[in-house]
């Protein structure tokens, strides 16, 4: 180690380490393994600490598994929630819509199954309202929900909960236009084994109280229900409330004279707005004054075509001088009516006819003015349409919906009415014996200058088992079209069934040519 003399006069002195220097290893110093092992002895943890130890490696196994089965849960949660809508709650203008649909009804108690029915529309809002805290709210902002009120009229001097209800209704709706329905499902008077009728009757202090003013405010009913029968005809002897708003009002029922010559009852001879009347087998009209002038639409229903009850229906229909709708719905001819003399009535411009059960009507009603004939779920006595057809010259729209009957019937019925705008045959989903639309008649229809000439729109909707040719469909829309006649139409199979891929491309040509054409 040599030194030397700095320049400040200092000895330094410099080391020097050689690489062949082999310098003894821990290792061996320790004894190797041996002496290792020795030292891990020695820091053993004492005795005493080694179940707290092996608590925490147990938790510490355990919150690993735990953690490792949650990711996996979690996982498997987060697929389900991709397939699922990202809508989690209905916009409140949705639930109005929905709601609304199920808190409203212009259905009449026309049957006991409809009794029960309307009383749970009636109580639906109530319903609504109970789920939950959003569906109040939706269900108390919006007082559409509150005007159909259904009046059970069982108990004479109605229940204290029966007029709360009412008045709880009438003030949630605002004042808005509502519908009422009354109706009585059991006759206090008769004994005691004969307590539910067909027809019930309302007890004369049921009526008194339903229509005091302290009950219900009908300035704003819309609609107005009568299930019942009275028992005497003085019980409708009552002050008739302001029925300002008042449309349509359907009555069940018929009525008992208990004195000869008693006056007609004056409970709707203050209805300035009523133009819609429904009468369910009702005998006795001239137990109400009504503003006959003033109904426009006439819905009877549920009426015998032989006897007393067709002469009943005929001498109604003449009591309203400007009728312009009638509709017949549920007619039955048991037997062949004798009637020989037939009615006419000037104005009516429509007439409905719904599930029709014989052809009587037509053999002796004379609607003149008549421009539209609407026959539904039934099949027509050609025999006896024909005569009609040709009292009525202006007709101008036919819809036959759900239609059985042959197609030379058809042509016949066409023949007899020329001046045809607008042609709506729609047949059974499954006709058994018989087809309205042929080949016969599309080639009839085909000839624009030699059939319906003014011809507008046609609907040729045929059965799933009639095996027409689509293009001759097509053929007629086409020709009548070509010779700028026809302005649109309605063509398809009953059910839904797929149109051929050419039919199809041929639609959409006449669209293009500003021709409206919709898949029934």
């Amino acid at each position: 180690m040599p030194s030397t003399n700095s320049p400040t006069g200092r000895r330094q002195r410099t080391f020097r380490l050689h690489d062949n220097v082999d310098l003894p290893s821990p290792h061996r110093t320790l004894g190797g393994a041996a002496g290792i092992g020795s030292i891990d002895s020695s820091i053993e943890s004492p005795p005493i600490l080694q179940p707290t130890l092996s608590q925490y490696d147990w938790k510490i196994d355990f919150l690993q598994k735990e953690l490792a089965g949650t990711q996996k849960n979690r996982a498997d949660f987060l697929r389900s929630v991709n397939h699922l809508s990202p809508i989690h709650r209905l916009p409140t203008e949705i639930l109005h819509e929905i709601f609304l649909d199920a808190c409203t009804s212009d259905a009449s108690p026309m049957c006991s199954n409809n009794r029960k029915k309307l009383r749970y529309v009636s109580e639906t809002p109530l319903r609504i309202a109970a789920v939950c805290t959003h569906w109040r709210e939706a269900c108390l902002s919006s007082p559409r929900f509150w005007t159909f009120v259904f009046i059970d009229a069982d108990d004479a001097h109605l229940s204290r909960s029966v007029k709360s209800l009412a008045a709880l209704y009438q003030e949630r709706s605002s004042s808005k236009p509502f519908t009422c329905s009354i109706s009585a499902k059991y006759h206090r008077g008769y004994e005691d084994e004969v307590e539910e009728l067909e027809n019930p009757t309302i007890p004369y202090i049921s009526l008194k109280t339903l229509f005091s003013d302290d009950m219900l405010d009908f300035n704003e009913c819309r609609l107005l229900t009568l299930d019942m029968i009275v028992g005497e005809l003085s019980d409708l002897s009552i002050q008739s409330p302001q029925f300002t708003s008042l449309e349509c009002l359907h009555i069940k029922g018929y009525y008992v004279y208990d004195v000869i010559g008693e006056d007609s009852s004056p409970l709707f001879v203050d209805a300035p707005r009523l133009s819609e009347l429904r009468l369910f087998d009702t005998r006795c009209m001239v137990g109400f004054e009504l503003p006959w002038a003033q109904i426009r639409t006439l819905w009877l229903q549920c009426y015998d075509q032989f006897g007393d009850a067709f002469e009943d229906m005929t001498t109604i229909i003449e009591h309203f001088p400007r009728l312009e709708t009638l509709v017949l719905q549920e007619i039955y001819e048991w037997h062949r009516s004798e009637l020989m003399d037939s009615t006419t009535q000037e104005g009516v411009r429509t007439l409905r006819v719904l599930s029709f059960r014989g052809s009587a009507i037509f053999r002796v009603l004379r609607l003149p003015d008549l421009r539209c004939l609407e026959v539904v779920d039934e099949s027509p006595d050609v025999n006896a349409l024909l005569p009609f057809l040709a009292s009525s010259p202006v007709l101008t729209e036919i819809r036959f919906d759900n239609l059985a009957i042959r197609d030379t019937d058809l042509l016949r019925i066409l023949d007899e009415t020329p001046e045809l705008k607008w042609l709506v045959v729609v047949e059974c989903k499954e006709v058994l014996k018989c087809f309205a639309i042929t080949n016969d008649l599309l080639v009839r229809l085909q000839e624009p200058s030699a059939s319906l000439t003014k011809l507008e729109h046609v609907e040729p909707v045929w059965a799933e088992n009639n095996e027409i040719e689509e293009g001759k469909v097509l053929d007629v829309l086409e020709a009548r079209h070509g010779c700028g006649t026809l302005m649109s139409a309605v063509i398809g199979v009953r059910g839904g069934g797929e149109l051929k891929e050419g039919t199809l491309a041929r639609i959409q040509s006449l669209r293009e040519q500003k021709m409206s054409v919709c898949l029934y």
